[in-house]
């Protein structure tokens, strides 16, 4: 079921946004060739803290994992796919990060993620993707109007990310309802199904490993 925001809840939820946004955008202008991931975390944990919110993921334990998640922020480096632990390593020069953070404040969460290049790119592909995808949440956002239909959301996203050889393929347990696919086509991809493995530190790894997989599948028949 959709959930209607009231116009207190809405604000609120502005308010945690831009919470989120400000913490991403800080530990992005603190972050540079050599930063311990470690330290990342701890930026994240004492703005939130300092703040008054509360972390979503530090003890999040989902009944399909293995123990509460651990960390503050995610922190995925290179190859990771997403929902990277944070470790003991360093950030090398040209390094690709994503950072995914997630609070809550006065009840209301909100959930964002940013994506850089840390010293000097490796390869012109990394800030070409990361280009690309600004541009496809942009799309999204224009497109969310009234009147129009959570498919209208997915085209528009769809439509940047294929005419740049691109794909979103991505399955997600937590967002409210309405849940949304980012293309208009069926598809059909493989997931993991074990929660907070370890994910790739170095270009030469691989995006994750899981001993369980599982297929999801999605359809779209008529407009959503």
């Amino acid at each position: 079921m959709i959930e209607i925001l009231t116009p207190a809840q809405t604000d609120q939820a502005r308010r945690t946004g831009r919470l989120v946004g400000e913490i991403l955008r800080t530990v992005k202008a603190r972050t540079d060739v050599g930063t311990n991931l470690l330290d990342i975390d701890r930026w994240a944990r004492e703005m939130i803290l300092g703040a008054g919110a509360e972390s979503c993921y530090v003890d999040y334990a989902p009944s399909f994992g293995k123990g509460p998640f651990g960390h503050w922020i995610c922190t995925s480096v290179n190859d990771a796919v997403l929902h990277g632990l944070p470790h003991d390593d360093r950030l090398a020069d040209g390094d690709l990060l994503s950072l995914d953070l997630a609070v809550s404040l006065h009840g209301v969460a909100a959930d964002a993620a940013i994506s850089f290049v840390v010293g000097r790119p490796r390869s012109p592909d990394d800030q070409r993707m990361i280009d690309t995808t600004q541009r496809a949440l942009a799309a999204g956002i224009a497109a969310a109007r009234p009147g129009a239909r959570v498919g209208d959301l997915s085209h528009a996203i769809g439509t940047v990310l294929s005419g740049a050889g691109c794909v979103h393929l991505a399955v997600t347990a937590d967002p409210l309802d309405p849940r949304r696919v980012n293309n208009s086509e069926v598809w059909r991809d493989r997931a993991a199904l074990e929660a907070w493995r370890p994910q790739a530190h170095a270009p030469e790894q691989p995006a994750f490993e899981s001993v369980e997989m599982g297929f999801y599948e999605a359809r779209a028949v008529d407009p959503l």
